[in-house]
């Protein structure tokens, strides 16, 4: 899974503009026939909205398209902040596209608002709300990840894409596009070591539980405590599952995370 590194600084929407460029390029990705997956990392621009107040139309002016700036990174990583940001590119078609074929994913289950907008040549708008705080029945698909279908293309149609993201989590924002078929392959695959993970994790705690009853050690329980409230913290923090297997705690994540990370470390203090 995906983990927060360095932020990545960008710049603010109340901040001035040095220079004023007569036109505005926006970093363009191209589907093509021969690929399944295009990563978005170090495509997409950003736009630091401090104060969360900005609407799509307010960003669509050309003095704030000219406030965008390229990501410094693998993928759009903001930290630990307040602010909203957005991000956009431009998507054109190298052969048709049929509906529901093509997704953008965010990677990060723990965004809590991530709002995604498609304008076609035409000037329709498709629009896609996703986020933790959104019931998983009331996703596109449901799936722990933020997902948004591609509106179906001709060849060389042009799309622009802009997305929403607030957080009061780590605002991390890996993306990429990714055909349906290719969304369901991976995720089998990333599956298998951490289920694989949890399976020793188990294994671990039933054989010092059992070590912590035969020995009557103390330490042997506090490990096990210890095991458990890691195992819980990755389960809803780093891997997120809980978005998937149970949406109803989905809200309660910023404050489970607190409480597990500050009970693991309790319980490793007792065991050392």
């Amino acid at each position: 899974m995906f983990t927060a590194l360095l932020a990545t600084p960008v710049l603010r929407a109340d901040q001035p503009s040095r220079t004023v460029a007569k036109q505005v390029v926006v970093p363009v990705v191209t589907i093509e026939a021969a690929h399944q997956q295009y990563w978005l990392g170090t495509v997409v621009e950003a736009l630091e909205d401090r104060d969360q107040r900005w609407t799509l139309d307010s960003i669509l002016t050309s003095e704030m398209q000219q406030r965008f700036v390229a990501i410094r990174g693998t993928y759009p990583n903001f930290s630990y902040t307040s602010s909203a940001y957005w991000l956009r590119c431009t998507v054109v078609s190298a052969q048709d596209i049929l509906p529901h074929e093509w997704l953008i994913a965010a990677y990060y289950p723990s965004l809590e608002h991530v709002d995604f907008t498609i304008i076609t040549p035409d000037g329709r708008r498709f629009h896609t709300q996703s986020g933790a705080t959104i019931p998983l029945a009331e996703k596109i698909l449901e799936h722990r990840y933020h997902l948004a279908y591609l509106p179906p293309m001709l060849h060389g149609d042009t799309l622009r894409v802009f997305i929403r993201v607030a957080s009061r989590m780590t605002t991390a924002i890996p993306l990429d596009i990714i055909t349906q078929r290719r969304l369901v392959e991976n995720e089998s695959v990333q599956m298998i070591p951490v289920w694989l993970y949890f399976g020793i994790a188990l294994a671990m705690c039933c054989y010092n539980g059992f070590l912590a009853f035969a020995l009557r050690d103390k330490a042997y329980l506090f490990y096990v405590l210890y095991i458990v409230f890691y195992g819980a913290f990755m389960f809803v923090s780093v891997n997120a599952l809980v978005f998937q297997y149970f949406p109803l705690f989905a809200g309660l994540v910023p404050t489970l995370v607190t409480c597990l990370s500050l009970s693991g470390n309790v319980a490793a203090l007792f065991f050392m």
